[in-house]
């Protein structure tokens, strides 16, 4: 896999053409010309119709899909990628894979998560999406938000509670197309990460079949959503390296045409910028290899999340102290990576805690 091909498939396809990127039928397009040129199935097996690489293949490729376009298409292939990994491949039955594997490689379907609810987040204790098991397979009722690709999707994997014993709920992952009656599909607009596009879903007795049960009864929030959450924040780790890659180049480009605002200062803040997005992509590299041995790499999120925000504030102030124009590229870069180091923040403080308290206990 060569990351390279990537970011020239990214300036190709993607960059050139954001006046597009709002017509209804982009993504479609999109998805078959990444199908095209073998985009997809990254960490599928080779006997499975992938290209038999890991989660290390994926982090730098997405790294480089947004050195050649941006982070909003990056983040919808990427998630795309880890869906069909993480949830279908690791826990579909060889019908569920024979049935959806291959036509996501192929750029025929595109599947998204559910797991988050309004006003709610993804906590276990708090969510209420439901499935009832009935003779014929299973009648789920309730309303997902923020489902990344939402719009675009064709199949979505659902999360929703099948059993509560002594107020503890088990959860369980569903199979939905699209299609399927009672699945009402809203899009929700952002104004970042654009063109990622986001919707919220409504289950209103949406009753499936058993096999539609994607893994084993009970267990999908421990098997499934941690690990995928996990697996999220170690590849948006190579996105973020990407972001300030092309803030760091946005802004050499800007200050070489103010050859008097080049200082001794100014060069040290250029080499500090250098040595974050260094030091920011071992530690993306190094979580990508953690977790694919299964391996936490929660410290190492933490660790870049701070490196980055600190990187953010000292290069919009060189902007701001030098007086130097801000160009459309960099203020989109600034309010993405703002949006991508937002996610699962609540998560990683939480886990930030408790890695202080098992210290300190």
């Amino acid at each position: 896999m060569n990351p390279d091909h990537f970011e020239s498939f990214a300036k190709k396809y993607i960059s050139m053409t954001p006046s597009h990127w709002s017509e209804p039928h982009f993504y479609k397009t999109l998805w078959q010309q990444m199908a095209q040129h073998h985009l997809f199935g990254l960490a599928i097996p080779k006997n499975n119709g992938g290209q038999g690489g890991d989660w290390s293949d994926i982090s730098k490729a997405g790294q480089h899909i947004v050195l050649g376009s941006n982070i909003g298409i990056a983040l919808s292939w990427i998630i795309q990628e880890l869906i069909t990994t993480c949830c279908l491949f690791e826990f579909g039955s060889e019908n569920q894979k024979k049935q959806y594997i291959q036509k996501i490689i192929n750029g025929q379907v595109c599947v998204s998560f559910a797991v988050s609810e309004p006003k709610i987040g993804s906590h276990p204790k708090y969510l209420t999406t439901h499935a009832i098991q009935t003779n014929n397979g299973f009648i789920l009722q309730g309303e997902k938000s923020f489902v990344t690709n939402g719009p675009l999707s064709d199949l979505f994997i659902v999360i929703a509670v099948t059993e509560k014993i002594d107020h503890r709920q088990y959860f369980s992952a569903f199979l939905i197309p699209r299609d399927t009656p009672g699945l009402i599909v809203t899009p929700i607009h952002f104004n970042y990460l654009i063109p990622c596009q986001h919707a919220s879903i409504q289950l209103h007795n949406v009753s499936i079949p058993s096999d539609h049960c994607l893994g084993e009864l009970g267990n999908a929030y421990e098997k499934m959503v941690i690990p995928f959450r996990d697996i999220e924040n170690a590849l948006l780790m190579g996105l973020v390296v990407g972001g300030l890659k092309r803030q760091l180049n946005d802004f050499i480009q800007v200050l070489t045409k103010q050859k008097n605002s080049i200082t001794n200062d100014i060069l040290k803040e250029v080499g500090f910028f250098h040595a974050v997005i260094e030091s920011s992509n071992i530690l993306a590299v190094d979580a990508a290899k953690r977790v694919s041995k299964k391996i936490s790499c929660t410290p190492l999120s933490i660790m870049l999340k701070h490196m980055a925000t600190e990187y953010q504030d000292r290069i919009k102030n060189c902007y701001s102290d030098l007086q130097l124009p801000t160009s459309s590229l960099f203020q989109t870069l600034c309010n993405d990576l703002k949006s991508l180091l937002f996610i699962a923040q609540t998560v990683l403080d939480i886990q930030q805690e408790k890695i202080g308290r098992d210290l300190c206990s």
